[in-house]
């Protein structure tokens, strides 16, 4: 399945094949749910990054997908990564925002919940 945020940055920060290809300094992530998780994945992967710093609500959940994104740090190109704080991003070249409604809010009846799109 093809990432399209992947997609966005690949072809934004594209460079005409005869120079070298740099890389984006530094990505923050805000939310390490699944959608985040798997972005920070890409990122890592693809190498299209310098540094990734992952930021969440739990600063637990954000050091835990870390570690585990460490592990695969063996199998991609050279990209730091690491659990931040939401100052962190303001240094960022390139934020991405992957949080959602709260699913706390949810079970209380928000009205923010009722004015959210359900799929």
């Amino acid at each position: 399945m093809k990432n399209p945020t992947l997609d966005i940055v690949r072809d934004k920060f594209a460079e005409p094949p005869d120079q070298i290809q740099s890389r984006i300094p530094r990505v923050a992530i805000v939310g390490t749910g699944f959608v985040g998780s798997t972005t920070a994945d890409a990122l890592l992967m693809s190498g299209l990054t310098a540094e990734i710093i992952l930021t969440d609500r739990d600063p637990r959940r954000a050091a835990g997908h870390v570690h585990d994104l460490r592990d695969a740090e063996v199998f991609s190109h050279n990209t730091r990564i690491f659990a931040g704080e939401f100052a962190d991003c303001c240094p960022a070249d390139i934020t991405i925002i992957t949080t959602g409604v709260s699913r706390q809010a949810c079970a209380r009846g928000s009205t923010a919940c009722m004015k959210a799109p359900r799929f």
